[in-house]
């Protein structure tokens, strides 16, 4: 059993920035995201033909997508040893995508697998084994032409999260799964603002809806004596 480990040293600007220069020294090389273009390609219309929802939901339903780069030692450490694909590690990607959803209810956002060639080919970590760089998704819409503001770390207040939900019209936060060990890893996920609520796409926990966005950020996966650690908290609109 691996030892607990406190999530508290990894909740800055500094941890943000140092998966973010990871990721522009082992993302997945670009000639490796083009074959992954082209499979994913042949197999997403059949998904959507599929599926009853609009926004992806289910990501261990994805072990049909390719995404991320063997590696040996990192799926060791991080995988328990299995397969690579878009079920592992596209969390943040698919948090992109359901934000492109939200922001564009006219249509005209790209394909899921457009998006994961993207990212896979700029922004991922370790070949995909630690996810993608969150800052990488600031930077990806904000190249797009979209507004967005972010707080991190010890800046994620009730004040600062409220400022963000008042300005903003669609929202990503990455947290810890448990905010007591490293180990339960991090997950990033899109808020919408619906009629009932704010809502979280692609939790794993329980879907339910939210009185406000600070409470998706800082309640989310709350169970037991189990609560999760927000590290940043994105607004984004046009």
């Amino acid at each position: 059993m691996k030892k607990k480990i406190d999530t508290k040293p990894f909740r800055g600007q500094n941890f943000l920035r140092a998966e973010h220069f990871l990721s522009w020294i082992s993302h997945v090389p670009k000639k490796r995201a083009e074959e992954h273009l082209n499979a994913n390609e042949k197999v997403w219309e059949e998904y959507l033909n599929n599926t009853k929802t609009l926004y992806l939901e289910n990501q261990p339903g994805l072990t049909f997508l390719e995404f991320g780069r063997y590696r040996k030692l990192w799926a060791k450490l991080f995988s328990g040893g299995r397969d690579m694909n878009a079920a592992f590690c596209c969390c943040e990607v698919m948090a992109a995508y359901n934000a492109e959803i939200a922001l564009n209810p006219e249509g005209g956002y790209p394909a899921f697998p457009e998006m994961l060639y993207d990212f896979e080919k700029r922004y991922t970590i370790l070949s995909g084994y630690f996810g993608t760089s969150i800052l990488g998704v600031c930077r990806y819409f904000r190249d797009k032409g979209f507004e967005v503001e972010y707080v991190s770390g010890k800046r994620i207040t009730k004040e600062a999260v409220d400022e963000i939900e008042h300005n903003y019209t669609t929202y990503i936060f990455m947290s810890f799964n448990n905010a007591k060990d490293v180990n339960n890893m991090i997950h990033s996920m899109c808020v919408t603002r619906e009629k009932e609520g704010f809502f979280i796409h692609n939790s794993f926990a329980a879907p339910k809806f939210y009185e406000t966005l600070f409470g998706a950020v800082v309640k989310y996966n709350e169970y037991k004596d189990n609560k999760s650690a927000p590290i940043i908290v994105m607004g984004i609109k046009k």
